[in-house]
């Protein structure tokens, strides 16, 4: 049996998925496991490609923050 505590993050949006990595930073302590209705993390805080013609470009819709994931956060 491990001594590891089991954590259970309901929600793979921004707070969870930072929640989720801070615990995981820790594996000797924690096994974490991370649901969310949705398919993909990032809840309200996405990235998306977007195609004009010939080129595209990537926005970041929803919740917009300094975070470096976000691709056109300078």
């Amino acid at each position: 049996m491990s001594n590891k505590t089991r954590v259970c993050v309901v929600g793979a949006g921004a707070a969870g998925m930072a929640s989720a990595f801070s615990l995981a930073q820790h594996a000797d302590k924690y096994n974490v496991h991370v649901f969310d209705a949705a398919n993909v993390c990032g809840g309200v805080a996405t990235s998306e490609a977007v195609s004009f013609g010939d080129s595209s470009v990537t926005i970041n819709d929803g919740v917009q923050g300094a975070a470096p994931s976000y691709k056109n956060v300078l």
